[in-house]
C-alpha cells in the first residue's frame, strides 16, 4: 500500500512535521510512516513524537540525506514530508537535508516550516499553485491534483509575469482577461476542479508568490520546479 514518509529529526520541528504528514496523508487516504536517521544514537524525541501521534516509526543508521533518498525510492512511497529547518528564528530558509531532498527526489516533497499552521479539516481545502508556461510544470501539477480524492478543493492558479512580458490583454479590458483565465484553467487544472480560478500579477516571481500567499492565506502552496537551485 502506498504511504507517506515523514522524515523526523530530534529537533523542535519534529512535531510540526508529523502533524502535517498526518493531515496530508488524510487528504490522500495514505498511511504515514515516520523515519529517523541516526548518526549518533539519536532518535528519542522522534520516536516519542511518532508514538504519540499513533504513527509507525522506523530508525536507520547512516548519512541523513542519502538514507532518506534511498527510503524515498521505495515504490510504495508516495512522497516525503521533511522539516524546512530546526528553529523558527533560523536565518536559513531550509536546511541542507530539505534542500537535498527537493533537488534529488522525483516524488512530491512537502517542506514544513517549524512555525507552520496545520489547516483545519472542517472546511474546503485551499490550494495555491504558482504555474508558469512550461508544459512539465503543468503536467506535474495535474498529476498531483488528480491523486486528491476531495472534491471541495478551492484551487488558485497563480501566474506571475515579469515587467518585460506583461501580456497585451492587460490593456484591452476585462473580456480578454477573462478568456485568458479560462484557457489557463483548462491547461493547468484537472477537469473536476470546479472551483479553480486564476490570479495573475506582475513582478519578481519569488517575491510576488510570497506576497500573494500572505494575501490569500492558502492551506498549501503547490510548486512544481526544475530541481535546479541556481
Amino acid at each position: 500500500m502506498p504511504y507517506l514518509l515523514a522524515a523526523l529529526d530530534d529537533s523542535a520541528a519534529t512535531a510540526p512535521v508529523i502533524a502535517v504528514a498526518r493531515w496530508f496523508g488524510a487528504l490522500l487516504g495514505l498511511d504515514v510512516v515516520a523515519l529517523h536517521v541516526s548518526e549518533d544514537g539519536s532518535g528519542t524525541t522522534a520516536r516519542a513524537t511518532a508514538e504519540a501521534a499513533g504513527v509507525a516509526f522506523e530508525i536507520r543508521a547512516g548519512a541523513p540525506s542519502r538514507t532518506l533518498r534511498e527510503a524515498a525510492a521505495d515504490d510504495e512511497v508516495f512522497g516525503v514530508v521533511v522539516g524546512a529547518r530546526a528553529l523558527p528564528a533560523d536565518r536559513v530558509p531550509a536546511g541542507h537535508v530539505a534542500l537535498d531532498l527537493i533537488r534529488r527526489v522525483s516524488k512530491p516533497v512537502i517542506v514544513v516550516p517549524p512555525d507552520v499552521r496545520v489547516p483545519a479539516g472542517d472546511r474546503p481545502l485551499r490550494l495555491m499553485a504558482p504555474v508558469d508556461d512550461e508544459r512539465p510544470t503543468v503536467d506535474a501539477l495535474r498529476r498531483l491534483l488528480d491523486d486528491m480524492p476531495r472534491s471541495d478543493v478551492d484551487l488558485v492558479l497563480l501566474h506571475v509575469f515579469d515587467a518585460q512580458h506583461v501580456p497585451m490583454f492587460a490593456d484591452h479590458g476585462s473580456y480578454d482577461i477573462e478568456e485568458w483565465c479560462k484557457e489557463f484553467v483548462c491547461r493547468a487544472a484537472p477537469s473536476r476542479a470546479a472551483h479553480a480560478r486564476v490570479e495573475w500579477r506582475v513582478g519578481h516571481p519569488a517575491h510576488t508568490i510570497l506576497a500573494v500567499e500572505r494575501e490569500l492565506d492558502p492551506d498549501l502552496v503547490v510548486l512544481a520546479w526544475a530541481g535546479n537551485l541556481s
